[in-house]
């Protein structure tokens, strides 16, 4: 408990300061060196598609939060309510205020820092659950360095489109090596992750906790390999500014289908939860009445 406790701190201290450094050039106004010369972005942005796209998105979410509710009315441990709802709120709120500011006001500085916001509040979340759930199967330093390089590599990418053309490509390779390093390190520790699994149902069912880190493991690769593939999909799409519609509405679309996955998916360990709860009760009440008659 207390080394899941140093890593969350750790963890959030990370991403704390993330934040606080990539928000500077939304206090002062600074301007991108290519926001004069309209990026492909701003169009996107006024799409009918990626408007469409991001009310999909806070559609999906609604019945979802309406879920969390019912889940706190069937008595459900705070284990199975509250890293569900800061995921809806983390990812939901930027979708809401792409949709009601950012697209009106064509706002780049928010815009940069809602999609590095974004990101980094998805790994966090994932991150410190997939430890608690997976415990020392998964390495402390692992996780923090996996986490550490996808820091590094959202402050390069955020401050790139500030800087002339030779610090940009500079600050592109330096981000690139960055996010790659954080990916396969990632990578690395899922496939021990799922090795163990694989040896031990062989001799035992999986536990609730268990289930619940390989539900995390799954959705959080799903997503980071197809945000990764979205980014590199044509030269321009490394630039976040040079984005079309189609790039934008994926982006969306990834983070919609992670929390979609985690949150269906989890009921099936909710149900196994009260249900060996209800046997458990039930078994104490006949060890009672037992009791009584003899």
């Amino acid at each position: 408990m207390k080394e899941i406790s140093t890593f969350c701190t750790v963890m959030s201290i990370c991403l704390l300061g993330t934040l606080a450094i990539i928000i500077a050039p939304l206090l002062v106004h600074w301007k991108m060196v290519d926001s004069a010369s309209s990026p492909p972005v701003l169009i996107a942005l006024k799409s009918t598609e990626y408007q469409t796209s991001l009310i999909v998105s806070l559609s999906i979410s609604t019945p979802m939060f309406l879920e969390l509710l019912l889940r706190i009315f069937m008595n459900a441990k705070v284990e199975f309510v509250l890293p569900n709802a800061i995921i809806l709120t983390a990812l939901a709120i930027p979708d809401l205020i792409i949709l009601t500011y950012v697209r009106i006001f064509l706002d780049l500085n928010a815009l940069n820092y809602l999609l590095k916001a974004r990101l980094l509040l998805f790994m966090w979340l994932a991150c410190t659950f997939i430890k608690k759930c997976g415990g020392s199967r998964w390495s402390y330093y692992g996780l923090l360095m996996s986490f550490t390089f996808l820091c590094v590599g959202r402050i390069l990418s955020f401050y790139k489109g500030y800087f002339s053309q030779e610090v940009h490509d500079v600050l592109n390779i330096l981000g690139s090596i960055s996010d790659l390093q954080a990916f396969v390190t990632f990578m690395f520790m899922s496939v021990r992750w799922f090795h163990f699994i694989y040896k031990e149902i062989k001799n035992n069912s999986m536990t609730n906790h268990q289930y619940l880190c390989n539900l995390y493991v799954t959705a959080v690769l799903i997503t980071c390999s197809g945000l990764y593939i979205n980014m590199n999909t044509s030269p321009d799409a490394v630039d976040w500014y040079n984005w079309d519609t189609n790039e934008l509405i994926f982006s969306t679309l990834m983070f919609t289908i992670f929390y979609v996955i985690v949150i269906l998916f989890e009921g099936r360990a909710l149900q196994r939860e009260m249900l060996q709860t209800k046997v458990c009760n039930q078994s104490y009440h006949h060890l009672l009445l037992n009791i009584k008659l003899i």
